[in-house]
């Protein structure tokens, strides 16, 4: 059992009108001696609110706690309620506790209590493995030459079009007679584009690629 789910059993019976972040401070203040207390104070009502809804693990404030733990101070703590708080305990702890009973229900949920804790302070953060960061190495770079492709791509079509709009400036116009080639063709008709604007394409990123024409570009066909 984790301890959201703990503090989520134990608060609508013994909660009362406290708020959720007031009840989960109480719960740790009840199991632990007097030398741990100002631990808690150490710690801020969100986080003990998200303690609570499960939304942030106990492991930090469950090793600075483990060195102060006393499952009696537990067990004096709810044996502070009525018969009937501590029967309704029993009912709402059966599933996780079979052989809870009226007579043991403060001592089964001192223990139960403490093993969360200690259990939440002997969890190790997990690393990423190092074939997950392989993984994500070569996704990157997936990525990162589709990136690059796709600009070269680009930077083709844009150089295409530039020649076709250059070839129509361009086109000579020619006399042409009966059975003579143009006078303005050239032999195997070749053609020799003239790109004298500049031209700058930059593409930043993994792949980085600069292309800069500050004088005159020539394109044979």
């Amino acid at each position: 059992m984790k301890f959201h789910e703990f503090a989520q059993l134990m608060h609508p019976v013994i909660g009362g009108a406290s708020s959720t972040h007031a009840f989960v401070k109480t719960l740790f203040d009840a199991i632990i001696i007097e030398d741990g207390r100002e631990v808690l104070e150490e710690v801020g009502e969100d986080t003990y609110k998200s303690y609570y809804n499960g939304n942030t693990g106990i492991s930090r404030i469950a090793k600075k706690l483990s060195p102060y733990l006393e499952p009696e101070e537990f067990v004096a703590f709810c044996n502070e309620f009525q018969d009937s708080t501590r029967d309704t305990l029993c009912e709402k702890f059966c599933e996780h506790l079979p052989e809870i009973t009226a007579h043991n229900v403060s001592e089964l949920l001192a223990n139960l209590f403490r093993d969360i804790i200690t259990e939440a302070a002997s969890t190790k953060r997990k690393s990423t493995s190092k074939s997950a960061k392989r993984k994500a190495e070569e996704q990157r770079q997936r990525i990162a030459n589709a990136t690059g492709a796709a600009v070269v791509e680009g930077f083709t079509s844009f150089v295409a079009e530039l020649v076709s709009e250059e070839k129509k400036a361009e086109q000579p116009e020619a006399e042409v007679g009966d059975d003579d080639m143009p006078s303005g063709a050239a032999e195997g008709n070749k053609k020799i584009t003239i790109i004298q604007n500049q031209t700058n394409v930059v593409q930043n990123g993994e792949n980085n690629f600069n292309l800069t024409n500050n004088g005159t570009m020539n394109f044979n066909f």
